[in-house]
């Protein structure tokens, strides 16, 4: 009641606040919205401050991405906060905690969760997943090897994106000249 508007009638500050309290309110009394918007949250990476961040925790929200995007048409995920999750568990103090807490058999399943994403973003934002995973894999040297893969492969890919324009006007420019060329000599 502080900032409607009847109490404040000339200050625009208090009805812009209205206003995005009506819509929070909104939000979160309707169940389906609310689904959504906890969805996002998850995926944004704001995730409850109360939860203690562990391998066990970690597991069982990528279980719950996971399952949310076998689910979900790849064309309503959110790419974006897909990708801002999925870095936020990566920050320097969170591997950290990994590498000191996880045993290998939990690294191992978040290796393969993290995987899951592969077909969701772009390649640079994956192989910037995937660099930050390689420092997960210390004491798998099996598991390192496959990344390693995983980044070359993530690498020429971008570079043939990067490339791959390039060679088209190249083949298009020389197509042109040719026909060119080929209706001079007929003339």
């Amino acid at each position: 009641m502080r900032y409607h508007p009847d109490k404040q009638p000339d200050s625009s500050l208090a009805h812009a606040r209205f206003l995005l309290i009506q819509e929070a309110y909104e939000v979160l009394s309707h169940p389906k919205r609310r689904k959504q918007y906890d969805y996002e949250r998850r995926l944004s990476g704001h995730l409850p401050s109360a939860a203690p961040f562990g391998s066990e925790f970690l597991i069982r929200e990528l279980k719950k991405l996971q399952q949310q995007l076998s689910v979900s048409p790849p064309q309503q995920i959110d790419r974006q906060q897909l990708f801002g999750f999925m870095l936020y568990a990566l920050e320097a103090d969170r591997i950290a905690i990994l590498q000191m807490s996880a045993a290998p058999a939990q690294l191992r399943e978040i290796l393969g969760l993290y995987r899951m994403a592969k077909p969701f973003l772009p390649a640079p934002q994956y192989l910037l997943l995937l660099d930050r995973l390689l420092h997960l894999t210390d004491q798998l040297p099996d598991e390192a090897r496959i990344l390693q893969e995983e980044v070359k492969e993530t690498s020429t890919k971008i570079k043939w994106q990067k490339i791959q324009p390039l060679i088209w006007l190249l083949v298009t420019v020389l197509l042109c000249l040719t026909m060119y060329w080929y209706g001079q000599s007929r003339s």
